[in-house]
């Protein structure tokens, strides 16, 4: 009987401890083809004093890796926890909720435990008519009509978002000024390093 007490006294006095805890601050960044070109990993050339500071304040990955070659199937493998092998969500033009309805994300888990998720630019994979996992956050999805860097034959007047514009519209072939010839990649560091 004492040490059913003396158990209980110890598990009382934990979960008490660990519900007066606060829950931390979550800011989840996802950017398509970073590498480590940041201050916090070392980069000379990066002027980065606000990603740095928020890296020595919080968690930084430093063996995180692309889990598919193409943006959608990764993102959806961090949001799902789940590999595309598991999933079967492949390709750009995947939508989460047509091939797995009841996928609960990362963002839907944090809502339940009291976070509060919110999109800002591309979590999900937005073009080929997919408009992101309205779902999967409490506050819309903001889907910014502005694009800065295309000719605006190639957004339909404006129209067009920014996603829509670089994965729907036809014209763009026809533009003269995007560059040509076949996408590579450098090598970050030598095989030895």
């Amino acid at each position: 009987m004492k040490q059913i007490l003396i158990f209980s006294t110890i598990l009382f006095l934990g979960l008490a401890k660990l519900h007066a805890l606060t829950k931390p601050n979550v800011l989840l960044l996802l950017v398509d083809d970073l590498k480590p070109a940041m201050g916090c990993y070392g980069d000379e050339h990066a002027i980065t004093p606000h990603m740095d500071a928020l890296a020595k304040r919080g968690v930084r990955f430093d063996l995180a890796y692309c889990n598919q070659a193409v943006c959608a199937p990764s993102r959806f493998t961090l949001m799902l926890g789940a590999h595309s092998t598991s999933t079967g969500l492949y390709g750009l033009g995947s939508h989460l909720r047509r091939v797995i309805p009841n996928a609960v994300t990362m963002s839907q888990y944090f809502s339940r435990y009291g976070y509060r998720a919110e999109s800002l630019g591309k979590v999900f994979h937005i073009g080929h008519g997919n408009l992101g996992d309205p779902q999967a956050f409490e506050v819309p999805h903001f889907h910014d009509k502005v694009i800065e860097y295309l000719v605006p034959e190639s957004t339909d007047g404006g129209k067009l978002t920014r996603e829509e514009a670089l994965f729907t519209n036809q014209k763009l072939g026809q533009i003269r000024s995007l560059p040509r010839g076949a996408a590579f990649e450098e090598p970050v560091a030598n095989d030895e390093d």
